[in-house]
């Protein structure tokens, strides 16, 4: 009976593969960090948007008294404050996801080293028992043809 292939480092590949499997979790939530983060732009662009038009239909009916100008002035302050924030959150947003997909690109390149070890290995044991398999069909072949024939009557 042949012997069963076995990789040594079959703990350590599975190590690898647990390995990269956590850093594209680690991508997939840093893009949808991305995202919501983008999100929270165009949201507060909307928003940017209504007030102008709310301000533009106030001055289209008669204009607007001077503390409704400075709680939109002050409106205004803020929405750009929360639009500054929202851009610098995606600038962060966008970092972290490339330094997750470079960690994912490092993983996976570590754990294909092993697989393609793994590989190499496995033709090689696989080569091996095919010659194995041949040197006995020709022992075989061998002692029977070197047996004698049975005698008839």
């Amino acid at each position: 009976m042949p012997k069963r292939f076995r990789f040594g480092l079959e703990t350590l590949l599975h190590h690898r593969q647990v390995i990269e499997d956590e850093r594209a979790g680690e991508l997939a939530r840093s893009v949808q960090a991305r995202l919501d983060a983008e999100v929270a732009v165009r949201t507060i662009d909307e928003r940017t948007e209504r007030s102008l038009a709310d301000q533009t239909a106030l001055l289209a009916r008669g204009g607007f008294s001077a503390p409704d100008l400075a709680a939109f002035v002050s409106f205004r302050q803020s929405l750009e404050v929360q639009r500054e924030q929202a851009e610098q959150a995606v600038a962060r947003a966008i970092r972290e996801e490339e330094r997750a997909r470079r960690a994912l690109v490092q993983a996976r390149q570590d754990r294909e080293v092993l697989s393609r070890l793994k590989e190499k290995q496995f033709k090689a044991w696989q080569v091996e028992i095919d010659t194995a398999e041949a040197h006995l069909m020709d022992e075989l072949a061998t002692q029977a043809f070197a047996r004698p024939a049975p005698l008839e009557d």
